[in-house]
């Protein structure tokens, strides 16, 4: 083992052939074993740190482990929060305790030879398997910590770092790398089920855990890869803390000693029910709260995947870039909508018709729908979206509808920018009346934690909006200097089923200033229809003059008043719950 005291510079290539051999030995591991071993099937969970599966995705892992499924757990950071070895792997000591707990057997492991992470196996329950790959703890905040040089995954996602290394020296990762290395450890174990974090939201500390955050789109990305079917759902994490409980009965005894098992292990967090009953902690494992599940993107009865040959990049500086396929003239025949996987690999673009949009040709005209109106504009990882092909309509006159009843010629896809990018289309399927994906299940989402420097502006009440053919509004005097320092404004609101319009004044969050209104449309930034709470972030540079989108809101002076105004030509109400300046 000399050569694992040779300093890490010099032995790049020594990684890289380590890396590649454990690719080959995850490939070669056959599915048909997988399935053969695992007869009730595989959940496998991704989490960031040793506890976030027992706190944020239990009690679902002990009624996989009930139900004799295999159960898998993989750890992507040593949770080391800048603390040395003992600690770390103290933690994982931890964790094999939780899972003997779930398991009502010995805590007794065996470690696997020859792989590049400490991979374990419960001795007296076989199905049950650990794996850690030891990455670097990145902080709350995602600054990471001096004992790793500052390293983070979130530094890696956002193209900071290019290259992260495990704390314990073994292997050092790309982006791409650890998307990679998911994806093959997702074929070798053939989940049908994957469990992560929150996925869905962008990085904000003053919310949840960077790594958090991180470890999610890793793996979000991974599954997109793992083309054997499956469910991934996603759970949220600090933020459930302000949701009311509802893990009761058995399954909260079950996660709290699962909780105790490993807390008896690791001295920052507390060991009994007592030390736990009046913190977060308490609060976690009194909660459990899911994002609704994606699965596994499949062809429905009389849909079709338009995208058979290949996907779809396009890149441009300062100007367009285009795509375009022939399709089946009656490929509309029955379909409802168009779910549209794709990344914008970090750009943002804007909201006009043909700025970033999917177009089918009908009668020699373009009938577009803009992908960042349905989806997280500027987000890097992939998206799945799903539009309505009532939302389609003739580019330059909303009021004028893509017909299904009719033929088309040709799918397009249109993306322009003032400066560089590139975004991949991976695909684009037209499901009707006989999906078999899930309707989305309505999940409450956590109300949003002010944050330092910034301002809750619903101080005494929230507001409901109700109206009928006609519009709502309710109105705040708020404190003058109230937009001093600060860049966006974060809302949460239910629209309860309603859908509105994307006009500047029919679902908006207005600012009053010199008597004029700067207003931003909510459904813009959410999702129009939605029966249920949605957080949103809408830049305050986004807020524009009522009428006028090249007048924007000057955050450098004095405000009166917060509005909001609504307004349907059918029956609605809706809830806002919170202003929040950040």
């Amino acid at each position: 083992m000399k050569f694992l005291l040779i300093d890490k510079k010099n032995v790049s290539w020594f990684i890289s052939l380590i890396f590649v051999v454990e690719i080959f030995f995850l490939y070669s591991s056959s599915s048909a074993v997988a399935s053969s071993a695992c007869p009730l099937g595989t959940s496998l969970s991704v989490v960031a740190h040793q506890d976030d599966d027992l706190l944020f995705i239990n009690p679902d892992i002990q009624h996989d482990i009930s139900a004799g499924k295999c159960v898998v757990t993989i750890f992507l950071t040593a949770g080391d929060a800048n603390q040395g070895s003992a600690y770390w792997l103290s933690r994982e000591s931890g964790s094999k305790a939780a899972y003997a707990k779930m398991s009502t057997v010995p805590n007794q492991w065996e470690q696997t030879n020859g792989s590049t992470f400490a991979t374990f196996t419960l001795t007296q329950n076989p199905l049950i398997s650990l794996v850690f790959m030891r990455l670097p703890d990145g902080n709350t905040n995602g600054g990471g910590f001096s004992n790793n040089n500052f390293e983070s995954l979130q530094k890696l996602w956002l193209g900071n770092i290019s290259v992260i290394h495990a704390v314990d020296d073994t292997a050092s990762f790309t982006k791409q790398d650890i998307i990679n290395t998911l994806a093959n450890l997702l074929q070798k174990y053939q989940p049908s089920q994957i469990r992560i974090q929150n996925y869905q939201d962008t990085y904000n500390s003053s919310v949840d855990h960077s790594d958090h955050y991180s470890a999610a789109y890793l793996v979000f990305e991974a599954h997109t890869l793992y083309t054997s079917p499956h469910i991934l759902t996603g759970y949220y994490d600090y933020q459930i803390s302000l949701l009311p409980s509802n893990v009761t009965g058995t399954d909260l005894i079950n996660k709290e000693d699962a909780f105790l098992a490993y807390a008896q292990y690791d001295p920052l967090v507390c060991n009994s029910p007592a030390a736990c009953a009046n913190t977060s902690y308490g609060s976690w494992l009194s909660r459990q709260y899911k994002i609704e599940p994606t699965p596994t993107p499949t062809p429905v009865a009389g849909g079709a995947e338009l995208l058979t040959s290949s996907s779809w990049t396009l890149a441009g500086n300062n100007g367009s870039a285009e795509k375009n396929l022939g399709i089946p003239a009656n490929s509309l025949s029955g379909m409802a909508s168009a779910s549209i996987t794709f990344n914008l690999h970090g750009s943002t673009f804007g909201k006009g018709d043909d700025e970033a949009s999917i177009v089918f040709v009908q009668n020699n005209d373009w009938y577009g729908a803009n992908v960042v109106l349905y989806g997280q504009n500027g987000k890097d990882g992939l998206q799945i979206i799903s539009i309505p092909l009532a939302d389609f309509h003739k580019i330059g006159n909303a009021s004028i509808k893509l017909d299904t009843t009719k033929s088309v010629s040709d799918l397009h896809a249109r993306f322009w920018r003032a400066s560089s990018f590139s975004v991949d289309v991976t695909s684009v399927q037209l499901t009707g009346t006989g999906t078999t994906t899930p309707d989305p299940i309505p999940v409450p989402i956590p109300t949003p934690t002010p944050v330092a420097g910034g301002a809750e502006l619903l101080t005494s009440s929230s507001w409901t909006l109700a109206g009928n053919n006609g519009s709502a509004e309710k109105n705040l005097g708020i404190p003058a200097n109230s937009l001093s320092g600060m860049a966006s404004a974060s809302i949460t609101f239910n629209l309860h089923g309603s859908t509105f319009g994307k006009g500047d004044d029919e679902a908006s969050i207005v600012f009053v200033q010199n008597n004029d209104w700067y207003g931003a449309n909510v459904v813009l930034y959410g999702q129009n229809g939605k029966d249920g709470l949605q957080i949103i972030s809408i830049p305050l540079a986004d807020f524009h003059k009522i009428g006028n989108a090249s007048i924007k809101l000057d955050t450098t002076k004095s405000v009166s008043d917060l509005h909001a105004r609504f307004w349907r030509a059918n029956a609605f109400t809706v809830d806002i719950t919170s202003v929040t300046l950040n």
